[in-house]
């Protein structure tokens, strides 16, 4: 309904609602691989990131031509493989981090990261809840019939 809004393509914005149901792992996945990212850069492991990236490509580019060429999958196909290949770039940043090769940096886990979580987890949670019920009203707005006032 957005991009109807915004004057986007009939077929393009009718698309577009299935194909952001298969972002959410995505964007789950992506939350667990920018904070190691983060970490990784600021531990000044860029070529690690780097290579992870060309990894994800790879991973994605091979597996996105056996689903839709192969197998026939299309669309879903294609983000099948997207969403594989962050769930390999984020596996390959915890492997790196936890197994030991950020020695330098990494000491384990200490309670000490557990401080002030709550508070955060609570403020992530409503603000989450509030968006939600924010969309959910603004498309029963949206859906409701328009009827004529005399």
């Amino acid at each position: 309904p957005l991009l109807r809004f915004l004057g986007q393509d009939e077929e393009i914005s009718g698309a577009a609602g299935p194909i952001s149901l298969w972002f959410i792992p995505i964007m789950y996945l992506n939350v667990f691989g920018m904070t190691m990212q983060m970490f990784l850069q600021a531990q000044e492991k860029n070529l690690v990131v780097t290579w992870l990236f060309a990894i994800l490509f790879f991973v994605h580019a091979l597996l996105s031509w056996v689903f839709v060429y192969v197998f026939d999958w299309g669309l879903p196909g294609v983000m099948i493989a997207l969403i594989i290949a962050f769930g390999v770039k984020v596996v390959g940043e915890a492997v790196y981090i936890f197994g030991g090769w950020c020695r330098d940096s990494w000491k384990g886990f200490d309670r000490a990261a557990l401080v002030g979580l709550m508070p955060v987890a609570k403020a992530s949670c409503s603000s989450g809840v509030t968006l939600w019920l924010v969309f959910l009203e603004w498309f029963t707005w949206r859906s409701r019939p328009k009827t004529r006032s005399s």
